[in-house]
Order: structure tokens, then C-alpha cells, then sequence
């Protein structure tokens, strides 16, 4: 029995030569075809057996078989007693680049349910040719650094003066120099561990030197040490993907030439896990920036479709831009799966969207049309322009004035108060209807930054007053004014949804939530909240549990790692949050900050 991985970069590869045409079109075919015939043969060596050996063997990476595939393209794999790896595809000299690069590469596996890792081990530091030399990536820190918590565990043996050399240690340090240090060391396992770690690290490989760590505190088996019966329960990752666990929608978009939405939908193996659960009630998803989440959404939000035959299934965001992209990744796959009748059930819309449904719903015509939209219908005014016109109490209107002293003392803080008077406002609305606005006088207002005496808070609620009556005189309305035009009919709202999917949760405030509560009956799966509390837009109070939304421990879920960003990107953005945003502010029963998993990629540091 014969398990075959494939690494996840491969479907870009393929991509790639297809772009381009000619025989590197005719090579991404046939692989294409290999991985097609190996998916569905019992034999995978058999198959892949017919195809030609390169003319020269394979000594960068053991066990290392090349295969030539059409013109100058090659397939690079490892194979070994029960398993097969797809590693690389590409043109001669990207394949020659990679295999240097990756000398000494190997994988190797701490538990089968998280799938393989990567290793780099070299066969002997003293021959240059028979060690890791992975290319610098020239990132401008300390290579130690790197490493994190890993440092300590890593340094913790070691000699007081090795720590200080290794420490001052940079990309653009020589081999030589590195394997001076390690050579200090008299064990030899060590001197080995030492020179592979900081030349990983060296290379931008922060994810391979930590499995060389682990490694070499036998934490890591290699897959080669772990019995042949036990190489198939081996679970696809992020980095390598099990063939076994390839649905064949995927296999369809894997083997076609598809267009950058159906690859957006390509979604690794171990996130359909989240996909495929079923909850005894809501769940919830917590997700940093980059890891899929809109993608869990789309698929799970069809697989329920199909789950609970001829019933409405609401996919729903704040954002109207991202609600038009989420349709259109629903209708994509749906054309991908030739399942076009679904498409009925799936019902994809913006917050905006079912309120003004729902207003007209329950209002039966009897409206002001005016009242529905974000811009006058006379001078199409935007929202902001009208609220900076209302602020600097323009064309006749004073209403603003009693908001004149607040307005000072937020200055003298050095605070911008034309948008944080607004923020507040926001804030007010996103949790107290207009029937219980007065509750804001003596509400705990635990995550806003400046503190209101009672006094200021009457204020606030009188240009609050004044703020709504200048959005109906002129004809608009904002998302939390229509949001408390609908919480009105609370009461008469009905359940129009089997289940209701929503992305970017963070952005809705706890009233808008409590909308979205009426509309589902409380069930298996009705409610899957998807978000990421460092992505928030809006300033609004945001509690699940006050909105009438229960959800049991087990339903709590988290995806850590970010694909889309190197390593020096989003260091430098989640350090710029972490140093000007109180962490305190977010801590609620619904969210955390979550500290993001880097990519395994390099690029110069960015220039703020």
C-alpha cells in the first residue's frame, strides 16, 4: 500500500507553466494527468513509473527521484518503503535553483493528525557538498531572533560565550562563520544542530529550523522511521496534502485551468474540517487575516444547502463589497460542482440589504422611501458629508452646539473629536434601542478610552438627538440608524432561515446581532460566526451572549496561520497593533487578540 503526498505549492506550479504556454503547458498537463491516474489507481508507483527518469540521478536529497515531463520540465519527488511525495514542478533551472536551495531537505512527523513537516539535516557539515546551504533571504534582524520562544529551549545547554556569538548573527554571515560557532561545541549532534538551525534561519526557514530543534529532541520522527502501516494515517496540513483526502471538487479544480476565484476556493483538506462539523447550536470561528475564513464560509454555507434540502440558507456581512464577492465565489462554486440548483437556497446579502428587506417587510409599504438610503436622493450627499455639515453646525443648524465643551476636552487629550463624538455615537446605538437610549447615562463604557461624566453623557445624547433628526430632514440614513429603524418590529420579525452564516463578525454591533438572532430558530447549525477582532472597522459594543446567541465550549474554533503575508509584513503590522491598541479594551467573552502563526516566507522589512 503505497500513500502519496503532494506539497500544496504544486497546484501553483501547475498554474504557472500552464500560463505560459508551449511545452511548459504540455508539462503541467501531464502532471496533471500523473496526479489524476494516481488518484485513481491502486498502483500509484506503477503509474508514475511511466514516465522518464531524468538522465542524471539525485544526491541533493535522499531518496530523490527526478522525472522529465515535457521539453525542459521536471517533476521532482521523494520516495521511500510505502509513500510517495509530489515535491516540485518546474522548468529545468527552477528545478536545479529549488533542489540547492532545498539540499538536505527531508519530512518528518510529530503527530499523523497534523500532517508532515519540513526539515532540513545536513550528511556532514564538513563537506560543503554534503550540507544545507539554503539561499539568504537577506531580512535585516538577528537570526536568533527568528527563532521566539524557541530561543530558550534551543540555547538552554549551551555555553554562556556560543549564546553571544550565535547571537550577533545576521543573513549576511558566511558558512564559515557559522560553522566556526558550531564547531566550538564539542558534541557532534550538537555542532550538527547548530550549523543547520542558523542556516535555515539564514535562508528565511523559520518553520524548518524549528522542526530541526524538534528533532534533535526526538520530538520529530522522520517519516522514513515510522512504520510503514502508519504512513497513511498520516493527515493532510497546510504544507502537504495526503491524496486520500482530496475531494473530487478539488480534484476538478486541481486538474483544471481555472481562473483566480476558482483557486480562491481551493481550500486545503485540514480546513475542511471545519466545513464538514455540525454543531448542536451557533458556532463560532475565529480566524487572523489571510487564513481562509470567507472560503469556510462559502463551502460551508453550500454543504449546509445541500445538508437541509429546500430551505434558505443567509450568508451575511456588513460590507456590501464583500457580500457582492462572496456571491460570486457561491455561484463559482456551484458552477464547479454542476449543482446549480443550490443556488436557490443560498442566499447571500448585506446587513444593509435584509434590513431595508425587512423594514419593507414589516412596514408593508407605508414608508418613506428616503429613509432607506445611505445618500440624499436630492444632492446625493454621503453620510460623512452630512455628518461633518451637522458637526460644524452648517446651513442653520445648531444642533451640534451642545456638543461644543465635549468637543474641547477630547481636543486638549489630542484625541480628533469630529470622529470620535461620531464613534460614540456608533457605539450607543450598536447595543440600546431608541426605547432604552437613556440607559447610556450610567452604562458601564469599560472599552472606550475616554471616561464621560453623567453631565457630558446628557449632552451627547441630546446631539445624538439632534444628529438623528438631521439624517431624517435631509433623507439618509446610517447602517446603526436603520439597524433601530428595524429593532422597532423585534418582536414581529419572523425565522425566514434554516441557518445563517456570518463573515467578518466583529463588525456587528451587539443590537444588529440580536436582529440577526430573530431570524434563525435556535437548532443545529443555525448560527456560524466567522471574524477576527484585530480586523475591526466600526466602533460598536459587541457582545454575542447579550444578543441572545449561546455558544457551548466546544464550538469555539481557531485558525492561527496567515498564508497570504511574509514573516516581516506581518510582524511589523501586529507589533504596530499591539504597541498603540490596549489589549484590554477587546477582551470580551466573544473575542481575543489572536497572536498570528507568520507565513514560512521572507521580504524586506517594510518601509514604515
Amino acid at each position: 500500500m503505497i500513500t502519496v503526498f503532494i506539497h500544496n505549492d504544486i497546484k501553483k506550479q501547475i498554474h504557472k507553466l500552464y500560463a505560459t504556454g508551449g511545452q511548459n503547458q504540455k508539462a503541467a498537463e501531464r502532471c496533471k494527468a500523473l496526479i489524476y491516474d494516481i488518484k485513481n489507481t491502486k498502483e500509484p508507483l506503477v503509474e508514475i513509473a511511466k514516465y522518464s527518469l531524468t538522465k542524471h540521478g539525485e544526491t541533493r536529497i535522499k531518496h530523490c527521484v527526478k522525472y522529465d515531463l515535457s521539453g525542459f520540465c521536471r517533476l521532482v519527488t521523494i520516495q521511500d518503503n510505502g509513500w510517495l511525495i509530489l515535491l516540485y514542478l518546474g522548468t529545468h533551472d527552477e528545478v536545479d535553483k529549488w533542489l540547492n536551495t532545498n539540499k538536505g531537505l527531508t519530512v518528518a512527523v510529530t503527530d499523523p493528525q497534523k500532517g508532515l513537516f519540513e526539515i532540513l539535516i545536513s550528511d556532514d557539515i564538513q563537506d560543503p557538498k554534503a550540507r544545507i546551504n539554503p539561499v539568504p533571504d537577506y531580512s535585516s534582524s538577528f537570526l536568533f531572533e527568528k527563532l521566539k520562544q524557541y530561543w530558550e529551549l534551543f540555547s538552554d545547554s549551551l555555553p554562556t560565550l556560543i549564546k553571544k556569538q550565535l547571537q550577533k548573527l545576521e543573513t549576511i554571515s558566511e558558512d564559515d562563520e557559522i560553522l566556526e560557532i558550531a564547531e566550538a561545541v564539542d558534541d557532534k549532534s550538537k555542532q550538527e544542530l547548530i550549523f543547520d538551525v542558523f542556516m535555515a534561519l539564514r535562508g528565511g526557514l523559520v518553520d524548518e529550523a524549528k522542526n530541526r530543534i524538534l528533532k534533535y529532541q526526538d520530538e520529530l520522527k522522520l517519516l522514513s522511521e515510522i512504520p510503514i502501516t502508519d504512513v497513511s494515517k498520516v493527515s493532510s496540513n497546510d504544507q502537504y496534502l495526503n491524496l486520500d483526502d482530496l475531494e473530487a471538487e478539488d480534484m476538478n479544480i486541481l486538474m483544471s485551468n481555472k481562473n483566480w476565484l476558482e483557486w480562491m476556493l481551493y481550500m486545503h483538506p485540514a480546513q475542511n474540517q471545519v466545513v464538514n462539523k455540525d454543531f448542536s447550536g451557533s458556532a463560532r470561528l475565529l480566524g487572523v487575516s489571510g487564513s481562509g475564513k470567507t472560503c469556510i464560509v462559502v463551502k460551508r454555507a453550500v454543504r449546509l444547502a445541500r445538508k437541509y434540502p429546500n430551505e434558505k440558507i443567509l450568508v451575511l456581512t456588513l460590507n456590501e463589497s464583500l457580500a457582492k464577492l462572496i456571491e460570486s465565489l457561491v455561484d463559482k462554486l456551484l458552477e464547479c460542482k454542476s449543482d446549480n440548483e443550490l443556488k436557490s437556497q443560498i442566499v447571500v446579502r448585506s446587513f444593509w440589504q435584509i434590513c431595508k428587506e425587512l423594514l419593507i417587510e414589516q412596514r408593508k409599504g407605508k414608508f418613506d422611501s428616503r429613509i432607506l438610503g445611505p445618500k440624499t436622493d436630492k444632492y446625493e450627499e454621503s453620510i460623512d458629508e452630512i455628518w461633518e455639515e451637522f458637526y460644524k453646525c452648517e446651513n442653520n443648524n445648531d444642533d451640534a452646539n451642545i456638543l461644543f465643551p465635549i468637543h474641547q476636552s477630547i481636543l486638549a487629550r489630542g484625541v480628533y473629536p469630529l470622529e470620535y463624538i461620531r464613534q460614540e455615537f456608533d457605539w450607543i446605538r450598536s447595543f440600546l434601542s431608541n426605547d432604552s437610549i437613556n440607559d447610556y447615562i450610567s452604562v458601564s463604557r469599560d472599552n472606550r478610552a475616554i471616561q464621560f461624566m453623567e453631565t457630558d453623557r446628557k449632552k451627547i445624547l441630546e446631539g445624538l438627538e439632534g444628529w438623528s433628526k438631521k439624517m431624517s430632514a435631509v433623507g439618509a440614513i446610517d447602517y446603526l440608524g436603520l439597524a433601530n429603524e428595524l429593532y422597532r418590529y423585534i418582536d414581529d420579525i419572523q425565522t425566514n432561515y434554516r441557518s445563517i452564516l456570518v463573515d467578518e463578525i466583529q463588525d456587528f454591533g451587539t443590537l444588529e446581532l440580536s436582529i440577526i438572532r430573530k431570524l434563525v430558530d435556535k437548532q443545529e447549525n443555525d448560527l456560524f460566526l466567522c471574524g477576527d477582532i484585530a480586523q475591526q472597522v466600526y466602533t460598536k459594543h459587541h457582545q454575542i451572549r447579550n444578543a441572545g446567541i449561546m455558544i457551548l465550549p466546544d464550538a469555539y474554533m481557531k485558525i492561527l496561520k496567515n498564508y497570504r503575508n511574509s514573516r516581516e509584513i506581518l510582524s511589523a503590522s501586529y507589533e504596530l497593533f499591539k504597541s498603540n491598541i490596549d489589549e484590554s479594551k477587546f477582551k470580551t467573552e466573544d473575542f481575543e487578540i489572536l497572536n498570528p502563526e507568520f507565513a514560512n516566507f521572507s521580504t524586506p522589512k517594510p518601509f514604515l
